[in-house]
């Protein structure tokens, strides 16, 4: 059975995680692995039918004869070993369901994190330019530049602006020394040198895209080759290499030969991803760069969908010899997010596992001691225990080892955690709401696995226990 599953398992698994992230190899049942577990499944059934075959060797068949049978109580007293492994199933339970619980927070507020633009109905045209009539980066931007005076023409085009890099990504870093300064080297927290992201980009690129701008402005047509080599800023490369002056007018130097003038600040894009804080950020103008554009924006007033074809032949009018990809940055922002998504939902799957193996061992260990404890509980019914009693007292029992389970859990939880702290986002590893919560899942879902043994002994008749015993 377990083989059938596994097989039926690796059909319905692979397809689902291709589906959330790229690149993945196939998942098939492999020979080695399946060797593995049969030894292991082999060597657990062998421990734990040796485990009662012992307890037998040592049992005096007198003794069981006068003592009959043993008490609730009095089973878990002589026979710890159920109790202990059920103990540390509840334990190692509350560790995945703490593990997946953080994962999921993380992953949630990784969802309402603003990444600075606007991915809603904006799509990406990329044409990488192959052949000899484009090897002159002039050629390759005025081909850039048709195609986008060809799609501001399309009708449900709202804007379009052009970039050498998507807004989930960057061109490069460069370092360059400020103006007004100390030395390279120093005039930066802990001495770093000062560097930040850059991207070359197109004026109508941060309406395009959403990128508000916070001072200055941003650039123009005027902005070409024949005039004053410019920047616009991000917020962080503002506040860190600037603090609190204003940079508008103030230059930096890549090198020796050349300044580059700050003449705006936009805001803070997160471009390295959704879960890493924004870096320092730096746009070029297009128009005074010698590099080639690489992609087109253009924000739609229709389905993105819809829009992509007529993008795609409008770039082909243009030259057919060229490849053309057409894609929606919202696609982008998922592909993104593809491995937290993946990483919380394979976790969250072993913890519910891990749950379901933890009651059926509450369950099982609380009915083993009831179906031991028939005799007990008559003699208390017939002394005039009531339903009330007898369950408060089965609970109990359950109660007592649920309760151990989850405190030594969360003991083992807060190391273990740390663990996985590079995948969180927003949360610490000793979340108290996240631990505070699945504890009380856990325990709430024990007592549910208690009940059913627990209202069984309840309605024990006590004439018929004992006229069997």
């Amino acid at each position: 059975m377990g083989l059938i599953l596994a097989w039926v398992s690796c059909q319905l698994i692979d397809p689902f995680l291709h589906s959330l992230a790229k690149g993945l190899p196939t998942i098939e049942i492999h020979t080695p692995i399946l060797l593995f577990n049969l030894a292991i499944s082999v060597m657990v059934a062998l421990t734990c039918s040796l485990a009662p075959v012992c307890q037998l060797w040592k049992t005096s068949l007198s003794e069981q004869l006068k003592q009959g049978s043993a008490p609730v109580l009095g089973l878990a007293g002589r026979h710890p070993l159920a109790s202990a492994l059920v103990v540390g199933q509840v334990a190692l339970a509350l560790l995945l369901l703490i593990g997946g619980g953080l994962l999921v927070r993380s992953f949630l507020r990784l969802l309402d994190v603003d990444p600075g633009y606007r991915a809603e109905r904006l799509l990406a045209v990329e044409v990488p330019l192959a052949g000899q009539q484009y090897w002159n980066p002039a050629s390759a931007r005025g081909f850039y530049e048709r195609l986008r005076q060809s799609v501001s023409s399309l009708p449900g085009v709202e804007s379009v602006g052009l970039s050498s890099a998507l807004p989930t990504s960057i061109n490069g870093n460069r370092s360059f020394r400020v103006e007004g300064g100390p030395p390279v080297g120093s005039n930066a927290p802990g001495g770093e040198i000062p560097n930040a992201d850059y991207q070359i980009v197109s004026g109508d690129y941060f309406h395009t895209v959403g990128i508000g701008v916070k001072e200055g402005r941003v650039f123009t047509d005027q902005d070409d080759e024949d005039s004053l080599p410019v920047i616009v800023i991000n917020e962080t490369m503002a506040r860190k290499y600037w603090g609190k002056r204003d940079p508008i007018g103030l230059r930096i130097f890549p090198d020796k030969k050349s300044a580059l003038t700050v003449i705006g600040v936009v805001e803070d894009v997160r471009q390295r991803g959704l879960q890493n804080e924004p870096a320092p950020h730096m746009y070029l103008s297009y128009r005074q760069s010698p590099r080639s554009m690489s992609c087109l924006l253009a924000r739609s007033k229709i389905d993105s969908a819809a829009m992509a074809g007529t993008l795609r032949r409008e770039a082909q009018k243009l030259d057919p010899t060229q490849f053309v990809r057409v894609r929606t940055i919202e696609e982008e922002v998922q592909d993104g997010l593809s491995s937290p998504r993946l990483i919380m939902r394979l976790l969250a799957a072993f913890a519910g596992l891990a749950l379901v193996l933890a009651l059926f061992g509450v369950y099982g260990v609380v009915s083993c001691a009831v179906s031991c404890s028939r005799r007990e509980m008559g003699i208390r019914v017939a002394l005039g225990a009531t339903r009330a009693q007898v369950l408060r007292r089965v609970m109990g029992y359950g109660l007592r080892r649920l309760t151990v389970g989850i405190v030594i859990g969360i003991g083992a939880a807060f190391p273990l955690t740390d663990l996985l702290s590079s995948q969180f986002f927003g949360i610490t590893p000793t979340d108290p709401w996240t631990f505070g919560g699945v504890s009380l899942l856990l325990m709430l879902a024990g007592l549910v696995a208690c009940y059913f043994p627990a209202s069984r002994a309840a309605a024990t008749v006590p004439v018929l226990v004992l006229k069997g015993e």
